[in-house]
């Protein structure tokens, strides 16, 4: 499994490719560097920063493609199994060490376009926004599960190379994303 990390500013609908530090993104959000457009757009959002400032990044571990059967009520069918079972999302590389699991917090239907932060709450939403029931027959979707982690912030430092883990209480002043 991959934790790859975004700048909390470039998160939305459309994610760019992860990277694999905060570290990694320096380069990229330069206004001035070869990712950036003649204006100093990034993905068509300004990425400029200066050392010092504080950025926040959250990262994200993908966990692939999970069924979920959803009851014509909003509730779950079936029985619900530990997130981590292999076949519940198709490949061996799921599987972390006990320790680094997180249980998925983001799921997500493209075509519906329904988010949630647990598979009860998404079967609940689903229901309740679509005429896809026939009868008391269940249905199944296939949704993007994923854990997101809470914003993790950090200072640019002094030559703008490297970034360096925030503490609080520090000043908020300057804080992209």
């Amino acid at each position: 499994m991959q934790r790859l990390w975004y700048p909390d500013f470039l998160i939305d609908e459309w994610l760019p490719t992860g990277r694999n530090s905060p570290d990694a993104w320096l380069a990229p959000l330069d206004p001035e560097s070869d990712d950036a457009d003649d204006k100093g757009f990034f993905l068509g959002r300004r990425a400029d920063y200066d050392p010092g400032d504080k950025v926040g990044f959250k990262w994200c571990e993908a966990y692939g493609h999970v069924t979920i059967s959803i009851n014509p009520d909003g509730s779950l069918h079936g029985s619900q199994r530990c997130p981590f079972t292999i076949d519940l999302f198709g490949y061996a590389g799921m599987l972390l060490p006990a320790d680094d699991r997180q249980p998925p917090n983001h799921f997500y239907d493209d075509e519906s376009e329904i988010w949630a932060a647990s598979a009860d709450s998404f079967a609940r939403q689903y229901a309740d926004a679509l005429d896809v029931f026939d009868g008391d027959e269940p249905v199944t979707v296939q949704v993007d599960a994923a854990y997101w982690s809470e914003a993790q912030y950090f200072i640019i430092s002094p030559d703008g190379k490297s970034l360096i883990p925030a503490t609080f209480p520090e000043t908020t002043d300057h804080v992209h994303g």
